[in-house]
């Protein structure tokens, strides 16, 4: 009973993981072998070199050599789409050597990026001024990301007397317009017609038809 439950938890587990890579873009997702991060090859270079790794972030610059081009990319953790999140922190740098021109127009300075390649170990640079080690990555294939938009979507819930609640995707409140002319679409009350209810009541007071009130204030 135990054996069959253990096969059925594999069975599972191998089944999430092929779901998982399959969200992955095709240039990406590799061949299916565990990968090392970004933490682990910038701390335990030595042991690291060789493995198989998908990081992304964010493009800080690309140079190019005779035969091939080198994006320094700012890392950050990726989703399990295999897109960048973007944040205000960062572990750090690493630079992708791809054997084609990229062109810079392309893959500019602030897209999003995710490379998979072979970790070969790091390598001295610079930032600025600032002396850096950046981890190396051999790639076989990056993704360009798409530049996200914003959603101008407005999700609320309208009511309407006689109707059930309901939801109204693009809602725009209603503005509501006050003239600056009190009187612009009414009939101002003429002063007869103000005064006119007070009279009716005087006469109701003293047990008189409201005509007769009238005739004798007159």
């Amino acid at each position: 009973m135990f054996t069959i439950i253990r096969q059925l938890a594999l069975i599972t587990l191998a089944l999430s993981l092929t779901a998982c890579a399959s969200r992955l873009p095709e240039d990406i997702r590799g061949d299916g072998a565990n990968t090392v991060s970004y933490s682990q090859a910038a701390h335990s270079a030595e042991t690291s070199v060789g493995s198989p790794a998908r990081w992304g972030g964010v493009i800080a610059e690309v140079t190019h050599s005779a035969d091939s081009s080198t994006l320094e990319i700012v890392h950050f953790e990726l989703r399990g789409t295999g897109r960048p999140i973007i944040a205000d922190r960062s572990q750090g740098r690493f630079r992708v050597v791809v054997n084609e021109f990229l062109d810079p127009e392309i893959y500019a300075q602030g897209r999003s990026i995710t490379a998979y390649g072979t970790f070969t170990g790091l390598e001295a640079g610079t930032i600025g001024e600032f002396e850096y080690e950046f981890p190396m990555l051999a790639a076989s294939g990056v993704h360009l990301w798409r530049e996200e938009e914003q959603s101008t979507r407005v999700d609320v819930l309208l009511y309407s007397p006689g109707h059930f609640y309901y939801r109204q995707p693009f809602y725009r409140p209603t503005r509501i317009y006050r003239s600056p002319h009190p009187f612009i679409g009414s009939q101002p009350a003429s002063s007869n017609q103000q005064s006119q209810p007070a009279l009716e009541r005087g006469a109701r007071s003293q047990g008189k038809p409201p005509s007769t009130r009238r005739q004798q204030e007159n």
